[in-house]
């Protein structure tokens, strides 16, 4: 069924690939081909090897032929045995967790620096303006070796960030009209849950505060550390947070928290937090806010069911205003190499930069202007029926050959468009907090002697650390045990791990 879509999807595009031809190409004139290593659409019936629409328009806009390489499973373990063997190896691939060492010895992978100052204008620039997702891409000694597979722009992320969320049917209920601000407004506003029986059952069964264990840090931007990484940086100066005495008040308060009962007491092992949040017992949590609440809204059974988000709270020592962090591995989709086997590498950019341009990005987000999306009466791009039919959108977007695992930029358009089913209040709520968001510190690619310590002395620490601030929490460990637990840590090599951390972060700034 997959594939008569596609055929027919195809026929429809005919009229669009003559103009196309009519213009000349934007990349080579003569017909050429890329060699193009990605793993199989997670669609049924639906494969890149398959001329999917856009990339037949695609291939007579540029000239460019891709000639898809899928690994239909174990795409990792495939791409890593050809490039041991250096045998069938594509011109440009998905990285398959390609080491460090391969990328900087230069045998098989093309160092894209010059090639990018001269081919490349686009990419130039739109890396220039997210520096955190660069230092991502750089080897240690500073050869550019990969690019991101798919560029997230932060504006983008703020259509959709992971925010605190409330229930304002509850905050009604327990006779509180004003959103939290402050970790005091906070307490006050759980404790209320907890307390006043908003879910009107007439039982002290209330959750207030829903969470798992990769959330359960949230709060502790409130004391300026960063709920996502380890490390973060003062003046300069990388520090790991976990030891300061920002953590051991937050730790404290958290812990206080949990014995007041207004933190899941399940955090540790329960993940399912979309069927805790419509069981009418929990009435906050930590989320990505568009889509969890629009939906927790939508598919809650209880009438009136009214999740929203809020800012983050202020800082507990300065009453500065809070921050919402992002990975910047959230910024981009995985990394593509390219190759030095078949001199291609300089054509490999020249259409990678057309793909970066503000037109390949409509196409490689939204498809073809009157086939798969038309402009609204505002001027915004959105689908055609073809692609939101069903209600399968997703689907239907792969089978149209968007938003591909090839190196491209997601677009505002097409981010847009994927939240036009949520509620339109929670919409423009959730782009009102792209101020609140700063990127963690990068995770910047080690030599061999470093990740020699990160994944040996460090990985130890982490182990050991993050059991102990669960601990703490859950009032297993006692708080006044914390100097001894610092002490532990420094102990296991924390020095060491720190110089590691400070010297790429160095290198790279």
């Amino acid at each position: 069924m997959m594939k008569r879509i596609v055929a027919l999807l195809l026929a429809a595009l005919l009229v669009f690939t003559g103009a196309a031809m009519a213009e000349g190409k934007t990349v080579s004139e003569e017909p050429v081909t890329l060699k193009y290593a990605v793993s199989e659409v997670p669609v049924s019936g639906c494969s890149y090897a398959d001329p999917l629409p856009v990339w037949k328009v695609l291939e007579e806009v540029t000239g460019v032929t891709i000639d898809w390489d899928v690994i239909p499973t174990e795409y990792q373990t495939v791409m890593s045995t050809r490039i041991a063997s250096n045998s069938n190896l594509p011109d440009v691939m998905m990285d398959p967790g390609v080491s460090v060492s391969t990328l900087m010895n230069g045998s098989v992978f093309a160092r894209l620096n010059d090639l990018i100052d001269a081919y490349g204008p686009n990419i130039s620039r739109i890396l220039g303006e997210n520096p955190a997702l660069v230092a991502e891409m750089y080897t240690p000694d500073g050869s550019l070796c990969a690019l991101p597979t798919r560029v997230f722009t932060m504006q983008n992320y703020s259509t959709n960030p992971m925010c605190f969320m409330v229930r304002r049917d509850w905050m009604k209920k327990v006779g509180i009209t004003d959103e939290p601000t402050t970790i005091e407004e906070w307490h006050a506003l759980l404790q209320a849950f907890r307390e006043k029986d908003p879910n009107g059952n007439g039982e002290k069964d209330e959750t207030p505060f829903c969470t798992n264990l990769g959330m359960m840090r949230a709060f502790s931007e409130a004391w300026g550390l960063d709920p996502l990484t380890d490390f973060d940086v003062k003046d300069g100066q990388v520090r790991y947070q976990w030891t300061t005495e920002e953590a051991r008040d937050f730790i404290a308060t958290m812990a206080q928290w949990y014995a007041e009962g207004l933190i899941a007491p399940d955090y540790l092992t329960d993940r399912n937090l979309d069927a805790r949040h419509l069981e009418n017992q929990t009435g906050a949590s930590f989320m990505w806010a568009a889509s969890n609440c629009s939906w927790q809204n939508t598919n809650n059974t209880t009438p009136g069911t009214d999740w929203n988000l809020v800012p983050p709270p202020r800082n507990v020592y300065t009453g500065e205003e809070g921050f919402l962090p992002v990975s910047a591995k959230d910024l981009y989709s995985s990394k593509t190499l390219i190759t030095t086997v078949n001199d291609k590498a300089e054509l490999a950019v020249k259409y990678l930069n057309y793909l970066w341009s503000d037109e390949g990005t409509m196409y490689t987000c939204m498809g073809v202007e009157g086939d798969s999306y038309v402009y609204n009466e505002n001027g915004e791009p959105v689908f055609t029926e073809k692609i939101q039919d069903g209600g399968n959108w997703y689907a239907n977007t792969k089978a149209y050959g968007l938003e591909a695992p090839i190196c491209h930029v997601t677009n505002y358009a097409f981010c847009k468009a994927q939240i036009a089913a949520y509620s339109d209040e929670i919409n423009a709520k959730a782009a009102s907090v792209l101020p609140y968001i700063r990127v963690s510190m990068p995770s910047y690619m080690a030599s061999e002697e470093e990740d020699m310590v990160i994944s040996i002395v460090y990985t130890d620490i982490k182990t050991y650390a993050d059991e102990m601030i669960n601990k703490f929490i859950t009032g297993s460990e006692p708080m006044d045990r914390f100097d001894s637990f610092v002490g532990k840590i420094e102990s296991m090599g924390l020095a060491e791990v720190v110089a590691v951390k400070q010297a790429q972060y160095d290198r790279n700034n």
